[in-house]
């Protein structure tokens, strides 16, 4: 089972809600036995690496390059039809 989990970074610094997001994803993906990968844009940091997660899916785009929510629709959309996750995460605040 795929599980993804997207983490925004803001000033390279993963945001507090993304973070809450990643890990209810672990817990999610230690009950059910899936493998879970990291979902960024335009992010160069390391802060991940120390997480449970089976690795880092990075999104490269200028037009996500601050916060859009159609661009970032429309990239979570192409990767949801091309890789075919059975579950995402994304965190969402007020």
């Amino acid at each position: 089972m795929k599980i993804y989990a997207f983490i925004q970074f803001d000033d390279g610094i993963a945001n507090r809600s993304s973070l809450e997001t990643l890990a209810g994803a672990q817990q999610f993906a230690k009950l059910t036995g899936g493998s879970l990968y990291a979902i960024t844009f335009n992010n160069t940091s390391s802060e991940l690496e120390g997480y449970d997660i089976e690795g880092i899916i990075q999104i490269n785009n200028e037009a996500l390059s601050s916060f859009n929510s159609l661009s970032y629709l429309s990239a979570i959309e192409k990767l949801i039809k091309s890789d075919k996750p059975d579950y995402i995460f994304i965190g969402h605040t007020y």
